[in-house]
C-alpha cells in the first residue's frame, strides 16, 4: 500500500512537472524574438501601404515644399519610434525567456530531488 501511494504521488509530481515545462516551452515559442521584428516589419508594411494610399489620393497635384517638409518629418518620426521600439520590445522578450529558462530549471531540480527520495 506505501508503495503504491509513492507511486501515485511520483506520478502526480511528474505530471505537475511535465504541464509546467510544456507551458514554458510553449511560452518560450510564442516569445521568440523573430515573432517580434516580424510584427514590426508588417507595422512597416502597413504604414507603407497607409502612406502609399494617402499619396494616391493627392495624385496629380504637386505638393507644396511645406507638405513636402511635413511629410519627411513625420516619416522621420515615425522612424525614430520604430527605431526606439523594436530594442525595447526584444529586451523584454528576452527577459521572459530567461525567467522562462530558470522556472524550467527549477522544475528539473525539483523533480531530481523528489526522485532521489
Amino acid at each position: 500500500m506505501k508503495i503504491a501511494c509513492e507511486r501515485e504521488r511520483l506520478l502526480v509530481q511528474r505530471h505537475i512537472h511535465a504541464a509546467g515545462k510544456k507551458r514554458a516551452r510553449e511560452e518560450m515559442r510564442r516569445m521568440d524574438s523573430a515573432d517580434a521584428i516580424f510584427k514590426f516589419e508588417e507595422d512597416e508594411h502597413r504604414i507603407d501601404q497607409m502612406e502609399a494610399e494617402a499619396d494616391l489620393a493627392n495624385f496629380g497635384r504637386k505638393p507644396t515644399l511645406e507638405d513636402e517638409l511635413e511629410r519627411l518629418s513625420l516619416e522621420d518620426e515615425i522612424e525614430s519610434e520604430l527605431k526606439a521600439l523594436k530594442p525595447s520590445t526584444i529586451d523584454k522578450m528576452e527577459e521572459r525567456v530567461e525567467v522562462l529558462e530558470t522556472i524550467v530549471a527549477d522544475n528539473e531540480r525539483k523533480e531530481t530531488n523528489h526522485e532521489q527520495i
